[in-house]
């Protein structure tokens, strides 16, 4: 038997010549390869990487959706700043939000848009950067379809992280 149809046949036992309980009782349990469980590593990683940050072909959409603070204050609050580089896999555009304020950000979204010649907004893809530390800067990257055209990135949301309260 190969050991990809065998994954699909175990739901919930790991030792070779036991008797699964659960969903597969009575049926006999048997080893997975190395290299099987080598490709399912590398499987969980691809599908996790494609969900954390960086926007995949298909993730630029007409427009983003209007942030949720008012742009004074997210300027106040942090500064972000970035540059177009030929990536791995093509153009990317990378990086930092600067935290200016004396608490941590998180959950903090950002738009990505691609902008025309008149400066006007024709695709934004956005993406998430887990938090912020105070008075410290987080790193972001993001495909983007055109090195050569105009890019603007903004905060859209985040939330206050409240550390230690009583």
């Amino acid at each position: 038997m190969e050991d990809s149809s065998a994954l699909a046949g175990i739901s919930s036992a790991s030792i070779q010549g036991r008797i699964a309980l659960g969903p597969r009782a009575g049926s006999r349990v048997w080893r997975v390869g190395a290299d099987s469980l080598r490709a399912l590593i590398v499987a969980a990683f691809v599908v996790a990487g494609c969900t954390s940050g960086a926007p995949g072909p298909n993730a630029w959409q007409p427009s983003c959706p209007p942030g949720s603070y008012a742009d004074v204050s997210v300027d106040g609050w942090f500064h972000v700043s970035w540059n177009i580089v030929q990536g791995r896999t093509g153009p990317a555009l990378e990086g930092h939000v600067n935290n200016r304020w004396k608490m941590e950000a998180d959950k903090m979204q950002l738009a990505v848009e691609r902008l025309d010649g008149a400066g006007q907004v024709v695709g934004c893809s956005e993406l998430w950067i887990s938090s912020v530390p105070p008075y410290s800067r987080a790193y972001f990257a993001a495909s983007v379809p055109d090195s050569s055209a105009r890019y603007q990135v903004r905060v859209l949301s985040f939330d206050w992280a409240v550390r230690g309260a009583n």
